[in-house]
């Protein structure tokens, strides 16, 4: 399956404009622009647990989601 989503590139304030975020800091502001451009993501399932991301020419290898979500890459 793939997926794609639309690009937004923040020029300040990143995030802040996320719940529950903005909620603890009274004020804040953002810039971002949206841009002519998509992400897209490819999920193929393998027999084994691993989690393997290609991005921009690199390879990143996980033995499992959890060690991607701890960030403990195996190469």
């Amino acid at each position: 399956m793939t997926y794609s989503s639309p690009l937004r590139f923040d020029l300040a304030g990143g995030t802040l404009d996320l719940w529950p975020l903005y909620s603890f800091l009274g004020g804040a502001k953002t810039v971002n622009v949206s841009l002519s451009l998509e992400t897209e993501v490819k999920w193929i399932e393998r027999e084994d647990a691993a989690f393997v991301i290609y991005a921009q020419g690199e390879v990143f290898e996980y033995e499992s989601l959890y060690a991607f979500l701890v960030a403990e890459p195996t190469n």
